[in-house]
């Protein structure tokens, strides 16, 4: 009940902050409001049985604590037309001060407490299960995907590109490379996706932003960390600069941090910070999934496996190496035109590789 009371109390805030200017909230919603967040300041138990006899008296108390009274600010309550049971009190014009009192007292809301061990470990028999301790990056892991999805309004975006002429491109370029030297390397189509999403962001800078209540941070690099399967969790070290390395820069620097990656051997720098991520499980023969927004960053990229199939070009059929590509943003810092547009402008350059080499 209490992570229901809180979810609807940001999910409330949320509306009413992104409505437009002029929106006029229906006559009932600074009543409702003002019901969930006597709610949760009081602990996140329903009130009552939630109905308006027993939620008017918590709301009343609530405007008393912000200062506000039937006496110093006229008559806030009033009611439908209508009358006996089918009246209602309503606020008007109240929205925007519940906000600021809600926010300013997010430190008075309950913490959102998880399933306990015991109640977990009542439901297996003794026996039957084997409890292998947490190591620290499972705990920071566990932490900081749980911060994520409390925190951040997660939104997803999906397009499937066609790599064909990115495979061609991939194989003529590592046939001509160097086997062997300083200047040697191999690109897998990860390398791609990395770079295709560093010149989206630099092309679309309204998405390369990180959310802070003081302000929006523009970034003005594309710092793509990448996430890397380790044995017990994964690490997710950042090609920085992305946009301004070559492919095969990208593709050495790549593979050095996730060797080094899988041997628990990078540096606190090498992992930290970035202003968006990669998650490609193409390998794994996963079609599509959604990844989750690693904090601070405002977006993620999930990245699925190559498969044929067949696609309609100048009304004829073609069999075409699709991959389906899915964007996680965060709604707070990026919206979804915004996140359409770096998606295409990505999409666009997965499409037509030679663009990445100029």
């Amino acid at each position: 009940m209490v992570a229901v009371a809180i979810a609807m109390l940001v999910g409330t805030i949320y509306l009413f902050k992104t409505m437009p200017t002029g929106f006029i909230p229906s006559q009932d919603s600074g009543f409702m409001f003002a019901g969930l967040l006597a709610n949760v300041l009081n602990g996140g138990e329903v009130v009552g049985d939630n109905s308006v006899g027993q939620v008017l008296p918590a709301v009343k108390r609530l405007f008393d604590r912000m200062g506000y009274t039937e006496s110093s600010s006229g008559k806030l309550f009033d009611l439908y037309i209508g009358e006996g049971m089918g009246a209602k009190p309503i606020i008007v014009g109240y929205e925007n001060q519940l906000i600021e009192y809600a926010l300013a007292h997010k430190d008075k809301w309950p913490a959102v407490q998880a399933m306990a061990d015991d109640k977990i470990l009542a439901l297996y028999e003794q026996g039957s299960y084997e409890m292998v301790p947490h190591d620290g990056m499972r705990r920071i892991i566990a932490q900081r995907l749980s911060l994520s999805k409390q925190t951040i309004p997660h939104f997803y975006l999906t397009v499937a590109c066609r790599i064909d002429e990115l495979l061609r491109a991939r194989e003529s370029m590592n046939r001509a490379a160097p086997k062997e030297g300083p200047r040697a390397y191999k690109l897998s189509v990860n390398d791609f996706a990395i770079k295709a999403l560093a010149l989206a962001l630099a092309q679309v800078p309204a998405a390369n932003v990180t959310w802070t209540e003081g302000g929006m941070m523009r970034h003005k690099y594309s710092d793509v960390g990448v996430a890397v399967a380790v044995a017990g969790g994964l690490f997710t070290p950042v090609i920085r600069h992305a946009e301004l390395k070559s492919l095969s820069e990208i593709s050495n620097e790549m593979r050095d941090l996730a060797e080094r990656a899988r041997k628990r051997r990078l540096a606190p720098h090498e992992y930290q910070g970035g202003t968006t991520s990669i998650s490609n499980l193409g390998m794994y023969g996963i079609k599509s999934f959604e990844a989750v927004i690693n904090p601070p960053h405002a977006t993620i990229l999930a990245v699925g496996a190559g498969t044929k199939s067949p696609i309609v070009v100048a009304d004829r059929i073609e069999v075409a190496t699709l991959v389906s590509c899915t964007l996680s943003a965060d709604h707070r810092a990026v919206d979804g035109a915004v996140g359409a547009e770096l998606l295409n402008a990505f999409r666009a350059l997965i499409e037509d590789p030679v663009r990445m080499l100029v």
